[in-house]
């Protein structure tokens, strides 16, 4: 299993233990495209997803809350195959 395959993993099983450069890595990996937010906030878009991921980074990391969500929409859509 790659590396990158074994952080996907690890964040859709645990995704509060992951910084915000990790979360980063998963989505570019998932297909994701950085696009610059504003202030602190980060934003990333999916073709096959209609709506934004937007989270704050504060301190290299980001909420929680955020991580969880971001999480639950990954694994709510078809990008991920089994």
């Amino acid at each position: 299993m790659s590396q990158k395959k074994k952080l996907l993993k690890k964040f859709l099983e645990r995704p509060a233990t992951l910084r915000y450069s990790q979360v980063a890595h998963v989505l570019l990996y998932l297909g994701f495209e950085h696009s610059q937010g504003k202030g602190s906030h980060q934003k990333f878009n999916h073709p096959k997803i209609d709506q934004e991921i937007v989270f704050p980074v504060h301190g290299n990391d980001c909420p929680t809350y955020y991580k969880v969500e971001i999480s639950n929409i990954i694994k709510s859509s078809n990008i991920i195959s089994p």
